[in-house]
């Protein structure tokens, strides 16, 4: 007997802890790529920096930029071997 009430005490937490901050509302809608761009600023400045993964440049790696009015991309993998290409301008 005791055994059946510690497993229906352990099923009762592990359903708690499941749904724990879970939203249960049946209008909960994830972010659209719109409204996740609208939580991060614009830019401010445009520039072009290229990542690359050694000292010899030739194998590229990742880059960050930005464009007046856009929001800040990073796609691949920052390293410390980078060439700007675009210095940083502020936008108008």
């Amino acid at each position: 007997m005791q055994t059946k009430r510690g497993i229906a005490v352990w099923l009762c937490m592990m359903g708690l802890v499941a749904s724990c901050g879970a939203d249960t509302s049946a209008d909960a809608q994830p972010l659209s790529s719109t409204q996740e761009e609208a939580l991060v600023p614009p830019c401010s400045t445009s520039y072009f920096i290229a990542y690359y993964t050694d000292a010899t440049y030739s194998t590229w790696s990742g880059s960050d930029y930005c464009d007046c009015g856009d929001i800040r991309r990073q796609p691949g993998t920052k390293t410390p071997y980078s060439i700007v290409h675009d210095p940083p301008v502020p936008c108008p």
